[in-house]
C-alpha cells in the first residue's frame, strides 16, 4: 500500500520545494512537494536582565545552519581573481612572500591574540552595525580638525597624523561593513 501525504497550504516555518521523481509503476516523472519544517529550538539568552515587561529567561528561536564563507568564496571566485590580479607576485615582489611570513611568526601570533575567532565574530555580525562604527573616528577627525589651533609646527603635524589616523580608521570600518555585507549577501 503506498503512503500518500496530502496538504493544502504551506505551513508556518516551512520550506516547499519541488522533487522530480521516477517511478516504474506511474509516469516516468512525477511533481512531489517536500516541506522542510525548521525547528524551534528554546536558546540561552545571555544579555536578558529583568525587567517590568521581561519575556522570560529563554527565547524561542528557529534553527538556523551556520554560515559557510568558503562556499560563498567560492560562489565568488575569489581565488581565481586573486590569481588573474596577479597579487600574489606583487606581494611578492614587495617582498612579502609566505616564507617571510613564517619568518615573522604571525601565524602563531594570529594564534595566541585569538584573531581567528575574531574574524569568525566579525563575520556573522550586523554589516551595518560595523560600517556605523566608522561614525566615531570621523567625528573624532573632523572635531580635531575643527577644534585645535595649527599655530606652533608641532601642533599641526600631531594634528594632521591623529586626524590620518582617525580618518583611515572610518575608511576601514565603512569599507569592512561592505565587505562583510557582501559576503553574507549570498547566504
Amino acid at each position: 500500500m503506498a503512503a500518500q501525504a496530502f496538504c493544502s497550504g504551506p505551513l508556518p516555518g516551512t520550506q516547499l520545494r519541488t522533487v522530480q521523481k521516477s517511478c516504474r509503476q506511474r509516469r516516468s516523472r512525477s511533481s512531489t512537494t517536500v516541506a522542510g519544517v525548521s525547528k524551534k529550538v528554546n536558546t540561552y539568552d545571555d544579555k536578558w536582565s529583568k525587567g517590568f515587561f521581561g519575556s522570560g529567561y529563554f527565547v524561542e528561536d528557529k534553527e538556523t545552519d551556520a554560515p559557510n564563507y568558503l562556499r560563498t568564496l567560492e560562489r565568488k571566485k575569489v581565488l581565481s581573481n586573486i590569481e588573474q590580479l596577479g597579487l600574489l607576485s606583487a606581494a611578492e615582489k614587495a617582498g612579502l612572500s609566505l616564507s617571510k611570513l613564517e619568518e615573522l611568526k604571525l601565524f602563531s601570533t594570529a594564534e595566541r591574540l585569538g584573531l581567528l575567532s575574531t574574524l569568525e565574530r566579525l563575520l556573522v555580525s550586523d554589516p551595518a552595525a560595523v560600517s556605523s562604527l566608522a561614525l566615531v573616528p570621523l567625528v573624532g577627525t573632523i572635531a580635531i580638525l575643527s577644534l585645535l589651533p595649527s599655530d606652533p609646527a608641532v601642533l599641526a603635524i600631531a594634528k594632521y597624523a591623529v586626524a590620518a589616523v582617525l580618518g583611515g580608521s572610518t575608511v576601514v570600518l565603512f569599507g569592512l561593513g561592505i565587505f562583510i555585507g557582501a559576503v553574507q549577501d549570498d547566504e
